[in-house]
């Protein structure tokens, strides 16, 4: 699994504690529910959900559900899903109602809603600004996201709500609903373990850019999503501080690409090279003197001030390079070079091009060929601290990453990320060893 390579322990995984439920007076609550830890974006975008482990609740035709969480009654059948996630740290429960096939949503803001506490207690409601619409790919909504503040160390009577194929699709009705658990003791486990992830960027469309985080203990986790970024590139300095670079897609004021800084808790992230005048397909610090690299496509390696934006090339290359990677002992950078042949690098087939594993350093230049490299076009790349590299793939649904030794050729199939949502992996991210 990933983590093993990075020969890293995960001190603690994010958790809900759970505690005894208790109902209010008078009210019997046929599902009781304690939902994960986690945090999500409500911007219609479900791709951060996971549908099996943040699953919370059947929702039934008019609320009529058993004590085992089951539809009950006669013609009572399971309209829509509930999953749900609860963060900590801000009080705040998130929910997904999706429509459970065949049958279907119908998109009405007064019959979209969530209730604590009583039906007269509308916490969210369609048409608010934390609540959205969820739609598939022919724009018709098939459910919806929405958030709420909901204290710790209460079991709550939640009915979350939505008008599925002309009938109300419900987790309970009057007298008769839904318990959420929040534990009293529920907090975010603060520790430092930045460096037990490793961060990533999905592409999901131009100028919309999804940041997240993987491990083995936790999976996958959202970070912020940018509609007003392409960003290429990825990496931590030595000092532990993530920076990210943008492509020519990128909305910069007077040029191609730009440089910020990420959250690496959140994914927010904050400008510190506003216009390049290049794209900066990718970037790579040095984990000996610090100083970062960058590459822009056509034009070749590229020596960059993070703090001044001033940038240098250093080695002059005209063929397609999306990602580098400075070796754990500073003396070497890697990088994938791309040969489209004579088509245009952004029109050519991504999937259907020759790729070279080359190296750079300062005495000898841009090396002949390390290891020529089959399979989709590669857009990121990252070594990790076994010196081995990560490689991420251009729209390949099916794995995040291979791993490929630069002194073998060797390349391992990592089988731990099967079925991942983010299949258009631009850059990648993990902390550097310590220097002694």
């Amino acid at each position: 699994m990933l983590n093993n390579k990075l020969s890293i322990c995960i001190a603690a995984a994010l958790g809900i504690a759970s505690m005894p439920l208790f109902a209010g007076p008078g009210v019997n609550h046929n599902v009781s529910v304690t939902p994960v830890a986690g945090t999500a974006t409500v911007d219609g975008d479900i791709s951060e959900w996971d549908l099996n482990a943040d699953f919370a609740a059947n929702m039934c035709t008019a609320g009529s559900i058993g004590t085992d969480g089951n539809c009950e009654g006669n013609g009572k059948v399971n309209l829509s899903n509930l999953y749900a996630r609860y963060n900590c740290d801000t009080d705040t429960l998130y929910v997904l109602v999706l429509e459970n096939s065949p049958y279907t949503a119908e998109e009405s803001n007064s019959d979209a809603w969530v209730t604590v506490g009583g039906n007269s207690n509308k916490v969210v409601k369609g048409g608010e600004s934390d609540f959205t619409w969820v739609r598939n790919d022919d724009g018709r909504a098939i459910g919806y996201e929405a958030s709420f503040s909901l204290e710790a160390g209460i079991t709550a009577n939640v009915q979350v709500h939505l008008n599925v194929s002309g009938n109300t699709s419900s987790t309970g009705k009057n007298g008769d609903t839904m318990s959420i658990t929040i534990a009293e003791e529920c907090t975010t486990v603060i520790v430092d373990d930045k460096c037990d992830y490793v961060y990533g960027v999905h592409d999901r469309d131009l100028n919309d850019s999804r940041l997240f985080k993987y491990s083995d203990a936790t999976g996958f986790i959202a970070l912020a999503k940018h509609d007003d970024a392409d960003i290429e590139g990825l990496d931590i300095s030595p000092a532990g501080v993530m920076y990210g670079s943008a492509g020519d897609d990128a909305y910069a004021p007077n040029g191609k690409g730009a440089i910020y800084t990420i959250d690496m808790n959140t994914g927010a992230k904050k400008p510190v090279v506003e216009s390049s005048p290049y794209e900066i397909d990718g970037i790579s610090f040095n984990p000996v003197t610090g100083e970062l690299t960058g590459v822009a496509q056509g034009v070749g390696l590229l020596d960059i001030n993070p703090i001044t934006g001033e940038i240098t090339v250093i080695a002059k290359r005209d063929r397609e390079i999306e990602d580098l990677s400075w070796s754990n002992d500073g003396s070497t950078l890697y990088f994938i070079d791309s040969d489209h042949g004579n088509n245009d690098p952004d029109a050519a087939n991504d999937n259907g091009v020759a790729q070279t594993l080359r190296s750079y350093t300062l005495a000898g230049g841009i090396s002949e060929a390390v290891c020529g490299i089959q399979g989709p076009e590669i857009e990121a790349l990252e070594i990790l601290q076994d010196d081995t590299l990560l490689v991420g793939y251009h729209d390949n649904g099916t794995q995040m990453v291979k791993i490929v030794n630069p002194n073998t050729c060797e390349v391992t199939l990592d089988a731990g990320l099967d079925g991942t949502p983010y299949t258009d992996i631009e850059g990648l991210a993990v902390c550097p060893p310590i220097q002694n």
